[in-house]
Protein backbone atom coordinates (compact mmCIF):
# COMPACT_ATOMS: atom_id res chain seq x y z
CA UNK A 1 0.00 0.00 0.00
CA UNK A 2 1.33 3.33 -1.19
CA UNK A 3 1.49 6.07 1.78
CA UNK A 4 0.54 9.63 1.37
CA UNK A 5 3.67 12.01 1.36
CA UNK A 6 3.74 15.71 3.45
CA UNK A 7 1.92 17.27 1.35
CA UNK A 8 -0.98 15.21 0.43
CA UNK A 9 0.65 13.51 -2.82
CA UNK A 10 0.40 9.43 -3.48
CA UNK A 11 4.30 8.85 -4.80
CA UNK A 12 3.17 6.20 -7.59
CA UNK A 13 6.61 7.22 -9.24
CA UNK A 14 8.63 6.78 -6.70
CA UNK A 15 7.14 3.28 -5.87
CA UNK A 16 7.74 2.54 -9.90
CA UNK A 17 10.78 4.39 -9.77
CA UNK A 18 12.07 1.58 -6.76
CA UNK A 19 10.57 -1.31 -8.77
CA UNK A 20 12.49 -0.18 -11.79
CA UNK A 21 15.78 0.34 -9.82
CA UNK A 22 15.06 -3.25 -8.05
CA UNK A 23 13.53 -5.34 -10.36
CA UNK A 24 13.57 -4.15 -14.15
CA UNK A 25 16.95 -2.91 -14.30
CA UNK A 26 19.27 -5.81 -16.06
CA UNK A 27 22.90 -6.15 -16.53
CA UNK A 28 23.97 -4.66 -19.75
CA UNK A 29 21.56 -1.98 -19.61
CA UNK A 30 21.99 1.29 -20.53
CA UNK A 31 21.74 4.10 -18.33
CA UNK A 32 22.15 8.00 -18.47
CA UNK A 33 22.25 10.21 -15.22
CA UNK A 34 20.84 13.58 -15.12
CA UNK A 35 20.44 16.46 -12.57
CA UNK A 36 16.97 17.66 -12.30
CA UNK A 37 15.24 17.90 -15.96
CA UNK A 38 17.73 19.61 -18.03
CA UNK A 39 21.24 18.26 -17.41
CA UNK A 40 22.72 15.33 -18.39
CA UNK A 41 25.83 14.02 -16.54
CA UNK A 42 26.91 10.58 -18.10
CA UNK A 43 26.02 7.59 -20.01
CA UNK A 44 27.23 3.88 -19.09
CA UNK A 45 26.06 0.46 -18.72
CA UNK A 46 24.53 -1.38 -15.43
CA UNK A 47 27.21 -4.19 -13.76
CA UNK A 48 26.15 -4.90 -10.67
CA UNK A 49 22.55 -6.24 -9.22
CA UNK A 50 20.75 -4.46 -7.03
CA UNK A 51 22.35 -4.19 -3.12
CA UNK A 52 21.29 -2.46 -0.35
CA UNK A 53 24.61 -1.36 1.70
CA UNK A 54 24.15 -0.59 5.22
CA UNK A 55 27.86 0.45 5.62
CA UNK A 56 27.14 3.55 3.17
CA UNK A 57 26.44 6.83 4.80
CA UNK A 58 24.48 7.45 2.39
CA UNK A 59 22.37 6.20 -0.78
CA UNK A 60 22.58 2.49 0.80
CA UNK A 61 20.72 1.29 -2.55
CA UNK A 62 23.05 0.72 -5.02
CA UNK A 63 23.62 -0.44 -8.55
CA UNK A 64 27.40 -0.57 -10.31
CA UNK A 65 27.63 1.31 -13.38
CA UNK A 66 30.38 1.17 -15.97
CA UNK A 67 30.59 4.85 -17.22
CA UNK A 68 31.23 5.38 -21.14
CA UNK A 69 30.99 8.61 -21.14
CA UNK A 70 30.86 11.41 -18.34
CA UNK A 71 31.21 15.38 -18.07
CA UNK A 72 27.73 17.94 -18.25
CA UNK A 73 25.23 18.64 -21.21
CA UNK A 74 22.64 20.97 -20.76
CA UNK A 75 19.20 20.06 -22.75
CA UNK A 76 17.95 23.29 -24.06
CA UNK A 77 14.22 24.25 -22.69
CA UNK A 78 11.86 22.64 -24.83
CA UNK A 79 13.46 19.14 -24.82
CA UNK A 80 13.42 19.29 -20.83
CA UNK A 81 13.38 15.36 -19.34
CA UNK A 82 11.06 14.35 -16.31
CA UNK A 83 12.11 15.25 -12.75
CA UNK A 84 11.29 11.61 -11.50
CA UNK A 85 14.12 10.00 -9.88
CA UNK A 86 13.76 6.74 -12.22
CA UNK A 87 12.68 6.43 -15.92
CA UNK A 88 12.47 3.84 -18.13
CA UNK A 89 12.96 5.30 -21.37
CA UNK A 90 12.09 2.04 -23.48
CA UNK A 91 8.82 2.99 -22.87
CA UNK A 92 8.55 6.28 -24.06
CA UNK A 93 10.18 6.44 -27.62
CA UNK A 94 10.38 10.38 -27.81
CA UNK A 95 12.48 10.40 -25.23
CA UNK A 96 14.92 8.13 -27.01
CA UNK A 97 14.96 10.42 -29.86
CA UNK A 98 15.61 13.71 -27.91
CA UNK A 99 18.65 11.67 -25.64
CA UNK A 100 20.07 10.87 -29.45
CA UNK A 101 20.08 14.79 -29.69
CA UNK A 102 22.55 14.94 -26.85
CA UNK A 103 24.67 11.90 -26.92
CA UNK A 104 24.33 11.04 -30.47
CA UNK A 105 23.31 7.19 -31.63
CA UNK A 106 22.47 5.59 -28.75
CA UNK A 107 23.31 1.83 -29.74
CA UNK A 108 27.42 2.02 -29.55
CA UNK A 109 28.31 -1.53 -27.43
CA UNK A 110 31.58 -1.86 -25.72
CA UNK A 111 33.13 -5.33 -24.99
CA UNK A 112 32.60 -5.30 -21.11
CA UNK A 113 33.72 -7.61 -17.80
CA UNK A 114 29.78 -8.48 -17.16
CA UNK A 115 29.44 -10.58 -13.48
CA UNK A 116 26.85 -13.04 -14.21
CA UNK A 117 23.22 -11.67 -12.77
CA UNK A 118 23.11 -13.37 -9.54
CA UNK A 119 20.91 -12.61 -6.50
CA UNK A 120 23.08 -10.88 -3.73
CA UNK A 121 21.64 -11.50 0.14
CA UNK A 122 23.15 -9.89 3.25
CA UNK A 123 25.63 -12.01 4.90
CA UNK A 124 26.81 -10.75 8.06
CA UNK A 125 29.69 -11.82 10.95
CA UNK A 126 27.39 -13.96 12.80
CA UNK A 127 26.32 -15.69 9.68
CA UNK A 128 29.32 -16.73 8.67
CA UNK A 129 30.18 -18.23 12.37
CA UNK A 130 27.06 -20.23 11.75
CA UNK A 131 29.35 -22.17 9.05
CA UNK A 132 32.83 -21.69 10.30
CA UNK A 133 34.74 -23.87 13.18
CA UNK A 134 36.45 -20.11 14.67
CA UNK A 135 35.97 -18.31 17.42
CA UNK A 136 34.41 -14.33 17.08
CA UNK A 137 37.25 -12.52 18.02
CA UNK A 138 39.64 -13.84 15.60
CA UNK A 139 36.81 -13.72 12.49
CA UNK A 140 36.55 -10.16 13.65
CA UNK A 141 40.47 -9.70 13.75
CA UNK A 142 40.53 -11.03 10.36
CA UNK A 143 38.09 -8.84 9.18
CA UNK A 144 39.75 -5.75 10.39
CA UNK A 145 43.29 -6.89 9.02
CA UNK A 146 41.67 -6.60 5.96
CA UNK A 147 40.54 -3.29 5.97
CA UNK A 148 44.18 -2.26 7.04
CA UNK A 149 46.55 -4.78 5.99
CA UNK A 150 44.70 -5.74 2.76
CA UNK A 151 46.22 -8.88 3.12
CA UNK A 152 46.22 -11.94 4.91
CA UNK A 153 46.82 -15.55 5.00
CA UNK A 154 44.95 -18.84 6.22
CA UNK A 155 47.32 -21.21 7.28
CA UNK A 156 47.28 -24.49 8.84
CA UNK A 157 47.26 -28.44 8.41
CA UNK A 158 45.05 -30.01 5.64
CA UNK A 159 41.67 -30.58 6.44
CA UNK A 160 40.79 -27.19 8.88
CA UNK A 161 38.97 -25.56 6.05
CA UNK A 162 41.30 -22.15 4.67
CA UNK A 163 39.35 -21.91 1.56
CA UNK A 164 36.07 -22.56 2.47
CA UNK A 165 36.78 -19.81 5.51
CA UNK A 166 38.43 -17.16 3.18
CA UNK A 167 35.41 -17.20 1.18
CA UNK A 168 33.07 -17.26 4.29
CA UNK A 169 35.71 -14.16 5.38
CA UNK A 170 35.12 -12.22 2.22
CA UNK A 171 31.39 -12.36 2.43
CA UNK A 172 31.12 -11.38 5.65
CA UNK A 173 33.68 -8.49 5.52
CA UNK A 174 31.80 -7.31 2.40
CA UNK A 175 28.35 -7.63 4.05
CA UNK A 176 26.78 -9.80 1.39
CA UNK A 177 27.13 -13.49 -0.68
CA UNK A 178 28.04 -11.66 -3.88
CA UNK A 179 30.22 -14.28 -5.87
CA UNK A 180 30.99 -11.29 -8.91
CA UNK A 181 33.04 -9.53 -6.35
CA UNK A 182 35.48 -12.88 -5.31
CA UNK A 183 38.06 -14.01 -7.64
CA UNK A 184 39.18 -17.77 -7.02
CA UNK A 185 42.58 -18.45 -7.88
CA UNK A 186 45.07 -21.83 -6.83
CA UNK A 187 48.73 -21.42 -7.37
CA UNK A 188 50.99 -24.10 -8.24
CA UNK A 189 54.62 -24.53 -9.23
CA UNK A 190 53.84 -23.66 -13.36
CA UNK A 191 51.66 -20.94 -12.44
CA UNK A 192 53.15 -17.89 -13.78
CA UNK A 193 52.72 -13.92 -14.28
CA UNK A 194 51.02 -14.51 -17.66
CA UNK A 195 48.49 -16.67 -15.90
CA UNK A 196 47.63 -14.59 -13.39
CA UNK A 197 48.68 -10.53 -14.32
CA UNK A 198 49.27 -10.37 -18.43
CA UNK A 199 50.96 -12.17 -21.21
CA UNK A 200 50.93 -12.87 -24.56
CA UNK A 201 49.00 -15.51 -25.51
CA UNK A 202 47.79 -17.24 -28.87
CA UNK A 203 44.38 -16.00 -30.31
CA UNK A 204 41.44 -18.14 -31.86
CA UNK A 205 42.93 -17.03 -35.63
CA UNK A 206 46.72 -18.69 -34.43
CA UNK A 207 48.46 -15.10 -33.61
CA UNK A 208 49.61 -13.88 -30.80
CA UNK A 209 48.83 -10.68 -28.43
CA UNK A 210 48.67 -9.27 -25.53
CA UNK A 211 45.94 -11.23 -22.83
CA UNK A 212 44.92 -9.29 -19.90
CA UNK A 213 44.28 -12.18 -17.45
CA UNK A 214 42.12 -12.60 -13.68
CA UNK A 215 43.94 -10.52 -11.38
CA UNK A 216 44.45 -7.22 -13.92
CA UNK A 217 40.51 -7.88 -14.82
CA UNK A 218 39.70 -7.99 -11.11
CA UNK A 219 41.56 -4.55 -10.40
CA UNK A 220 39.93 -2.75 -13.37
CA UNK A 221 36.36 -3.40 -12.00
CA UNK A 222 37.18 -2.67 -8.70
CA UNK A 223 38.84 1.13 -9.77
CA UNK A 224 35.29 1.79 -11.22
CA UNK A 225 33.92 1.02 -8.08
CA UNK A 226 35.50 1.80 -5.34
CA UNK A 227 32.63 2.21 -2.90
CA UNK A 228 32.72 -1.44 -2.76
CA UNK A 229 35.26 -3.89 -1.91
CA UNK A 230 36.53 -6.52 -3.68
CA UNK A 231 38.64 -9.80 -2.36
CA UNK A 232 41.21 -12.47 -4.22
CA UNK A 233 40.88 -15.46 -2.44
CA UNK A 234 44.38 -17.64 -4.05
CA UNK A 235 44.55 -20.84 -2.74
CA UNK A 236 47.76 -22.51 -1.74
CA UNK A 237 49.56 -19.33 -2.25
CA UNK A 238 52.81 -20.72 -0.79
CA UNK A 239 53.08 -23.43 -3.78
CA UNK A 240 53.90 -21.05 -6.71
CA UNK A 241 56.79 -18.26 -6.83
CA UNK A 242 54.78 -15.57 -5.52
CA UNK A 243 57.86 -13.06 -6.44
CA UNK A 244 57.49 -14.29 -10.34
CA UNK A 245 53.98 -14.35 -10.48
CA UNK A 246 53.84 -11.05 -9.25
CA UNK A 247 56.60 -9.45 -10.75
CA UNK A 248 56.35 -5.42 -10.95
CA UNK A 249 52.96 -5.60 -8.88
CA UNK A 250 54.44 -7.13 -5.56
CA UNK A 251 55.16 -3.78 -4.21
CA UNK A 252 51.40 -2.39 -5.22
CA UNK A 253 49.74 -5.37 -3.29
CA UNK A 254 51.28 -3.24 -0.03
CA UNK A 255 48.17 -1.50 1.82
CA UNK A 256 50.51 1.97 1.66
CA UNK A 257 50.77 1.74 -2.49
CA UNK A 258 47.29 1.07 -3.66
CA UNK A 259 47.22 4.66 -5.20
CA UNK A 260 48.06 6.19 -8.40
CA UNK A 261 51.22 7.61 -6.91
CA UNK A 262 52.78 4.04 -7.14
CA UNK A 263 51.67 2.90 -10.54
CA UNK A 264 53.81 1.42 -12.45
CA UNK A 265 54.26 0.33 -16.20
CA UNK A 266 53.26 -3.12 -16.63
CA UNK A 267 55.63 -5.77 -18.32
CA UNK A 268 54.04 -6.25 -21.68
CA UNK A 269 53.06 -2.58 -21.69
CA UNK A 270 53.42 -0.24 -24.69
CA UNK A 271 54.40 3.04 -24.82
CA UNK A 272 51.10 4.65 -25.01
CA UNK A 273 49.67 2.55 -22.13
CA UNK A 274 48.47 3.93 -18.52
CA UNK A 275 50.61 2.88 -15.66
CA UNK A 276 48.71 0.08 -13.50
CA UNK A 277 47.82 0.51 -9.42
CA UNK A 278 46.18 -1.82 -7.69
CA UNK A 279 43.05 0.01 -5.73
CA UNK A 280 42.53 0.05 -2.12
CA UNK A 281 39.24 -1.95 -2.22
CA UNK A 282 41.48 -4.82 -3.51
CA UNK A 283 41.60 -7.49 -0.81
CA UNK A 284 43.72 -10.56 -1.14
CA UNK A 285 43.15 -13.84 1.08
CA UNK A 286 45.97 -16.32 0.64
CA UNK A 287 45.43 -19.72 2.11
CA UNK A 288 49.02 -21.79 3.15
CA UNK A 289 48.56 -25.55 3.75
CA UNK A 290 51.60 -26.20 6.63
CA UNK A 291 52.13 -29.84 5.81
CA UNK A 292 53.21 -29.39 2.43
CA UNK A 293 56.83 -31.08 2.92
CA UNK A 294 57.76 -29.72 -0.61
CA UNK A 295 58.09 -25.96 0.21
CA UNK A 296 61.26 -25.12 2.43
CA UNK A 297 60.00 -22.32 3.27
CA UNK A 298 58.00 -18.80 2.43
CA UNK A 299 59.13 -16.01 0.91
CA UNK A 300 59.97 -13.57 3.00
CA UNK A 301 58.61 -10.64 0.67
CA UNK A 302 55.00 -12.54 1.14
CA UNK A 303 55.09 -12.57 4.93
CA UNK A 304 56.48 -8.59 4.99
CA UNK A 305 53.00 -7.98 3.17
CA UNK A 306 50.24 -10.50 4.92
CA UNK A 307 49.54 -11.32 8.28
CA UNK A 308 49.19 -14.80 8.94
CA UNK A 309 46.27 -16.33 11.01
CA UNK A 310 46.66 -19.86 12.61
CA UNK A 311 43.64 -22.38 11.48
CA UNK A 312 43.16 -25.11 14.13
CA UNK A 313 41.39 -28.78 13.92
CA UNK A 314 38.25 -27.48 15.33
CA UNK A 315 37.20 -31.68 17.34
CA UNK A 316 35.69 -30.92 20.77
CA UNK A 317 34.21 -27.51 19.89
CA UNK A 318 30.31 -27.50 20.24
CA UNK A 319 30.26 -25.85 17.03
CA UNK A 320 31.68 -28.88 15.66
CA UNK A 321 30.25 -31.05 17.74
CA UNK A 322 26.82 -29.66 16.82
CA UNK A 323 27.42 -29.58 12.79
CA UNK A 324 28.37 -33.87 13.88
CA UNK A 325 24.74 -33.53 15.39
CA UNK A 326 23.11 -31.87 12.18
CA UNK A 327 24.54 -34.52 9.90
CA UNK A 328 23.22 -37.38 11.36
CA UNK A 329 25.53 -38.23 14.05
CA UNK A 330 25.21 -39.77 17.37
CA UNK A 331 26.77 -38.60 20.44
CA UNK A 332 28.46 -41.99 20.66
CA UNK A 333 29.76 -41.89 16.84
CA UNK A 334 31.00 -38.02 17.52
CA UNK A 335 32.85 -39.17 20.75
CA UNK A 336 34.44 -42.37 18.98
CA UNK A 337 35.34 -39.62 15.77
CA UNK A 338 37.15 -37.18 18.66
CA UNK A 339 38.76 -39.74 20.94
CA UNK A 340 40.31 -41.50 18.03
CA UNK A 341 41.71 -38.12 16.36
CA UNK A 342 42.62 -37.23 19.03
CA UNK A 343 44.96 -40.12 19.55
CA UNK A 344 46.34 -39.76 16.39
CA UNK A 345 46.91 -35.96 16.76
CA UNK A 346 48.61 -36.27 19.89
CA UNK A 347 51.25 -38.46 18.13
CA UNK A 348 51.67 -36.41 15.06
CA UNK A 349 52.34 -33.63 18.20
CA UNK A 350 54.88 -35.89 19.64
CA UNK A 351 56.78 -36.74 16.60
CA UNK A 352 59.49 -33.71 16.02
CA UNK A 353 59.85 -34.21 12.18
CA UNK A 354 55.73 -33.72 12.55
CA UNK A 355 54.03 -31.16 14.86
CA UNK A 356 51.58 -28.69 14.56
CA UNK A 357 51.25 -28.16 11.11
CA UNK A 358 50.61 -31.57 10.46
CA UNK A 359 47.60 -32.11 12.82
CA UNK A 360 44.10 -33.64 11.11
CA UNK A 361 41.72 -31.32 10.50
CA UNK A 362 37.93 -31.56 10.75
CA UNK A 363 36.61 -31.00 7.54
CA UNK A 364 37.53 -35.14 7.24
CA UNK A 365 34.35 -35.21 8.77
CA UNK A 366 31.80 -32.26 6.94
CA UNK A 367 30.24 -34.21 4.63
CA UNK A 368 29.17 -32.40 1.27
CA UNK A 369 25.80 -32.52 -0.15
CA UNK A 370 23.84 -33.47 2.79
CA UNK A 371 25.69 -37.09 3.67
CA UNK A 372 24.18 -38.81 6.56
CA UNK A 373 26.97 -39.29 9.33
CA UNK A 374 26.81 -42.63 10.27
CA UNK A 375 29.39 -46.03 11.54
CA UNK A 376 29.85 -46.92 7.82
CA UNK A 377 30.34 -43.36 6.11
CA UNK A 378 32.97 -42.89 9.23
CA UNK A 379 34.80 -46.06 8.94
CA UNK A 380 35.01 -45.26 5.24
CA UNK A 381 37.07 -41.77 6.11
CA UNK A 382 39.18 -43.97 8.17
CA UNK A 383 40.15 -46.72 6.01
CA UNK A 384 40.72 -44.12 2.70
CA UNK A 385 41.14 -40.69 3.62
CA UNK A 386 43.04 -40.59 7.04
CA UNK A 387 45.17 -43.90 6.97
CA UNK A 388 46.28 -42.70 3.42
CA UNK A 389 47.35 -39.55 5.35
CA UNK A 390 49.11 -41.47 7.74
CA UNK A 391 50.93 -43.25 5.58
CA UNK A 392 52.32 -40.17 3.97
CA UNK A 393 53.13 -38.90 7.14
CA UNK A 394 55.22 -41.59 8.47
CA UNK A 395 57.39 -43.97 6.64
CA UNK A 396 58.29 -45.71 10.03
CA UNK A 397 55.87 -49.10 9.01
CA UNK A 398 55.23 -49.44 13.12
CA UNK A 399 54.22 -46.07 13.74
CA UNK A 400 51.95 -46.52 10.59
CA UNK A 401 50.65 -49.67 12.59
CA UNK A 402 50.07 -48.33 15.40
CA UNK A 403 47.97 -45.63 14.08
CA UNK A 404 45.78 -48.04 12.08
CA UNK A 405 45.05 -49.69 15.25
CA UNK A 406 44.21 -46.98 16.87
CA UNK A 407 41.31 -45.96 13.63
CA UNK A 408 40.02 -49.93 13.51
CA UNK A 409 40.08 -50.25 16.96
CA UNK A 410 35.99 -50.91 17.70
Amino acid sequence: MQNKSKDGRTPRNDALGAWDFVKSMKLGDKVIAKRGGSTMLGIGYVVGDYQYDSTRSSYTHIRSVKWIKTGQWTVPDDSRFPTKSITNVAKFPTLAKRLMAVFGDLSFEEKLDLPESIVTEPFSVSDALKEVFVERDQFERMIRTLSTKKNLILQGPPGVGKTFLAKKLAYAAMGFKDSARVLIVQFHQSFSYEDFIQGIRPDDEGSFKRQDRAFFHLCKIARDDLERPYYCIIDEINRGNVSKIFGELLMLIEADKRSTDYAVSMTYSGENDAKFYIPPNVHIIGTMNTADRSLAGVDLALRRRFRFFDIKPAFGTSAFRNHLMECGATKDLIQTIESKIAAINTRILADRNLGPGFLIGHSYFCPPNGETINEQWMRDVFDLEILELIREYWTDEDKQEDAAKVLTAA
